[in-house]
């Protein structure tokens, strides 16, 4: 018969070893270079509802238009009264408060900044559509600021982490 013999101190060596407890996961690092996936943060609670949003943007545009259109009358009427000044003035504040009234409704968390840009940017959209169609114009008064009140509380809520948007997974590289 044939038999092994194993020195003594190798049979505790390797009886340690068995005993031993398995590396947890924090002990395996990502190789320098590594693509590694991020989980998404967790949505943040007490938000507003949408419906406060689309309130809120629909009584800033309606501060923005009475305020403008009388800062416009006071502008235009030192020499003469004119219509241009307050309908411009109604516009100019209708952009600039639409955005505000949604920011606000939402307890300042998102970007008010990223919001006047889109505030902005369908307000000229309108404006342009209006000179170049005339016909078109009364609707585009009620189309647009519906249009604003949409995007500028979506805006609002992607930038502020609310309910109900999810967001995607993001990548980083370890080094």
């Amino acid at each position: 018969m044939l038999s092994v013999r194993a020195p003594a101190p190798l049979l505790v060596l390797a009886g340690l070893l068995a005993l031993a407890p398995a590396p947890s996961r924090a002990q395996h690092a990502p190789p320098p270079g590594a693509l590694r996936t991020v989980a998404p943060a967790a949505p943040a609670a007490n938000n507003a509802a949408t419906g406060w949003l689309v309130l809120g943007g629909a009584a800033g545009a309606g501060a923005g238009i009475v305020g403008g259109a009388l800062a416009g009358m006071a502008y235009s009427c030192m020499d003469e009264c004119g219509y241009r000044a307050p309908l411009w003035g109604a516009i100019v504040g209708e952009i600039v408060l639409l955005p505000l009234g949604v920011h606000v409704a939402n307890g300042r968390k998102g970007s008010y900044g990223l919001e006047l840009l889109a505030s902005a940017g369908l307000g000229a959209g309108g404006v342009l559509l209006g000179q170049q169609w005339t016909d078109a114009a009364p609707y585009l008064a009620y189309l647009v600021p519906l249009a604003q009140i949409a995007a500028v509380a979506y805006v609002e809520q992607r930038t502020s982490g609310a309910s109900g948007v999810r967001a995607g997974y993001s990548y980083s590289f370890a080094f």
